[in-house]
């Protein structure tokens, strides 16, 4: 019985790749004569392409590449599938810390490379509050000098009274040390 689950469960397998297969030699089979074309079709497949939320850079001569190359096309179309997932991780890690991405961008260059642009920053999401009305800044104060004066007299004054005490425990030992003795 539970051979004939795990011979199930093989076949079912078997049958999903191949028409994951299919689907990919029919991309293949799709031939396109211009940049314009792949590119347009990309956009047609992929939302990552037209998402107002960030953007999506793909060097001419890496679509180009594509075109010639159905590995390289596979390649670049996986990457473009899990770009939004990418955005989504990379806003829920900085949303958790306090802080909004901005300018997200992503950039392929012409060998395939992906990454994300140098105009991409990070912000605080507290800093327009604090730079608009100074609520929750620490504002240092100027020292004063009746302040200072006050605090080290007090200062002092303690310094005095431990020294007192220690010295008063001192005489005390030294007396009571005669009296033995003598």
């Amino acid at each position: 019985m539970i051979r004939a689950d795990l011979n199930s469960c093989l076949a079912e397998n078997n049958y999903t790749t191949g028409i994951i297969e299919k689907s990919m030699e029919n991309v293949r089979e799709k031939k396109y004569s211009t940049v314009s074309e792949y590119y347009d079709y990309l956009k047609k497949e992929y939302k990552c392409l037209s998402d107002g939320n960030y953007t999506v850079n793909i060097s001419p001569e890496y679509l180009e590449k594509c075109i010639k190359d159905p590995k390289i096309a596979e390649m670049l179309e996986k990457n473009l599938a899990h770009l939004p997932i990418d955005h989504q991780n990379m806003n829920t890690f900085w949303n958790a810390r306090g802080a909004e991405l901005k300018n997200e961008e992503w950039n392929f260059d012409a060998n395939g490379n992906v990454g994300g642009s140098p105009c991409m920053y990070v912000v605080s999401k507290d800093a327009g509050e604090i730079n608009n009305d100074d609520k929750g800044k620490k504002v240092r104060k100027k020292p004063n000098p009746q302040g200072i004066y006050e605090r080290k007299k007090q200062i002092r004054e303690q310094f005095e009274a431990r020294q007192e005490r220690s010295s008063w425990k001192s005489n005390l030992k030294k007396s009571k040390c005669k009296k033995k003795w003598t």
